[in-house]
Parts: structure tokens; C-alpha cells; sequence
């Protein structure tokens, strides 16, 4: 493959909102080399053929015919399920809108308490 498949530049963009000097507000974006990009949207037409053949039942996002109430309902049979047989669980629930803010996952092992976000993540 040409050293250009391996190249790309990370840029950040502020969104329109809110104030510049919040960390928030700016999103990183990768620019990538037209030649890689036309590479991967030519693979990315052929896997749609045989997404649905191999990709886990479970996985709804990005599945054509697939919508995350799925996941959802399953997750609420889940519960339902933990809650009449009272087995002890813990349910970790992550939000992925802001993976820069959250701790590493190296700092998760051995703690079962909830975390406080806002105290957690230091800069």
C-alpha cells in the first residue's frame, strides 16, 4: 500500500455554540487523503452486501433494518430479568458523546461505587 493510506491529519473544529475556551465545544476530525477515502468507501459499498450475514444480532447501530429501540427493548428485558430472579448485577451505562472527558479504563478495576464524573477526570 502507498505511505498516503498511512497519513492523515487530526484538526480541531469548534462548534458554533457556546464559547471558545471550553474544551466541550471543539471536536476533533480527521482529514484523510482522497485516495484512502475513495479505498474505504469502495469496501464499505461492498460490506453493506453481507453486513446483516455477519454482524452479531445484537449490534443495531449501523445495520440497515436495525434501530436502537432494539437494543433498547433488550436492555429492559435485561433488567426485568435481574430484577425477578434478584441476581446481583451492576449496569454500566456509557456515554459516548463525550469519550474525551472520561476516565481512563485502567482506573475502573476494583472500584463499584458510582463514579463521580465531575471529580474523576483531572487535565
Amino acid at each position: 500500500m502507498p505511505q498516503s493510506l498511512h497519513e492523515g491529519m487530526i484538526m480541531l473544529f469548534c462548534k458554533q455554540k457556546g464559547e471558545k475556551e471550553d474544551l466541550k465545544n471543539w471536536r476533533p476530525i480527521s482529514l484523510l487523503n482522497v485516495d484512502y477515502t475513495l479505498l474505504v468507501k469502495a469496501m464499505a459499498n461492498r460490506l453493506k452486501k453481507v453486513v446483516e450475514k455477519i454482524a452479531d444480532p445484537d449490534q443495531t447501530c449501523g445495520i440497515p433494518g436495525r434501530q436502537i429501540v432494539d437494543s433498547l427493548a433488550l436492555v429492559q428485558d435485561m433488567i426485568q430479568y435481574i430484577k425477578s430472579r434478584k441476581v446481583p448485577t451492576a449496569l454500566v451505562s456509557l456515554d459516548q458523546e463525550r469519550p474525551l472527558t472520561a476516565p481512563p479504563m485502567s482506573s475502573w478495576t476494583g472500584h463499584s461505587h458510582r463514579w463521580d464524573w465531575a471529580t474523576s477526570v483531572t487535565w
